[in-house]
């Protein structure tokens, strides 16, 4: 059976907010860490008993923010390495979150590395060894402009969307103008893109707890059909994703989307946010061109 837990968590332009020489330094790897050169050797048995920040103490020879996370091996539904030679033990170090250049948004420092892949003991523990390949990259979080930075920045990771290398610049670009969207249709104004909405969560939970009377049915549960209503209550505070809409599955936008006089400038960029919603975006030089919205029970439900 499906599951349906949900992941619950005409006329003006839209403003282009540039990204400053300052938080464009920034953008471009904030910070470097290093492993600890004597350093205790340690397994990942033994790096699962300790806290976040004595992890991050045994590894690291330094770090100016305290390690808030840690993820030893596999991380959420992620495959168990495949049969054969040991794989290397990755292990994800969760920095505490802190405001970024960029006024509106919340940062976080996130350090991935390997203990060396090593054959288990007899007793099935595997040995200890020095940590290896340490990379850093940010994350982010919208938290809106003007909000008390030091007391919203702390959030779990999975409220934080992390950009490709080399891409931050476009991602909080598109961030911003989905926040100045949704304000004008929180606010009655007009758009200067053409919008619209398909709801699929809506028409199968309504039908589900149809099927099935005697289970709590979801409150508020409707099926959505105005795309300003939509757009004016996205949880754009939940934000898990942004991209090239070419890597992200569902990538929503259709090709008609791009077929302009001038389709080079384009940029069609996708965004995930609570769980359930899909914005797909079309932007160009001056703002956006084409929003589409998609709820949905999130994969792989």
């Amino acid at each position: 059976m499906r599951s349906f837990t949900l992941l619950l968590m005409p006329l003006i332009a839209m403003t282009v907010f540039p990204v400053t020489a300052a938080a464009e330094a920034e953008l471009q790897g904030s910070a470097v860490l290093a492993l600890k050169s004597d350093g205790a050797a340690i397994s990942p048995e033994q790096a699962k008993t300790l806290s976040p920040r004595e992890l991050g103490r045994a590894l690291l020879s330094e770090a100016t923010l305290p390690v808030v996370e840690a993820i030893v091996g596999p991380q959420g539904m992620e495959p168990p390495a495949p049969p054969g030679p040991p794989a290397a033990t990755r292990v994800k170090l969760y920095f505490q979150p802190t405001p970024a250049t960029e006024p509106g948004f919340c940062q976080q420092l996130v350090a991935t590395l390997f203990l060396k892949p090593a054959k288990p003991m007899p007793d099935g523990t595997s040995p200890s060894w020095t940590p290896r390949d340490i990379s850093t990259v940010v994350s982010y979080r919208w938290i809106g402009e003007g909000a008390p930075a030091t007391l919203t920045c702390s959030a779990p990771r999975t409220s934080f969307f992390t950009p490709e290398p080399g891409e931050a610049k476009q991602a909080l670009q598109a961030v911003r103008l989905l926040v100045s969207a949704n304000a004008a249709a929180k606010h009655g104004r007009r758009l200067a893109f053409p919008l619209s909405v398909e709801d699929l969560l809506g028409p199968e939970m309504l039908d589900f707890q149809r099927k099935h009377p005697k289970l709590r049915p979801v409150p508020g549960m409707k099926i959505i059909k105005d795309a300003r209503e939509a757009l004016a209550e996205l949880p754009i505070n939940a934000i898990t994703f942004v991209g090239p809409a070419s890597r992200a599955y569902p990538d929503i936008l259709q090709a008609s989307d791009l077929t302009t006089l001038d389709k080079h400038s384009l940029r069609p960029m996708t965004l995930f946010l609570g769980g359930e919603w899909t914005v797909g975006l079309v932007l160009d030089q001056e703002g956006i061109t084409r929003m589409r919205l998609r709820r949905a029970i999130p994969a792989p439900f």
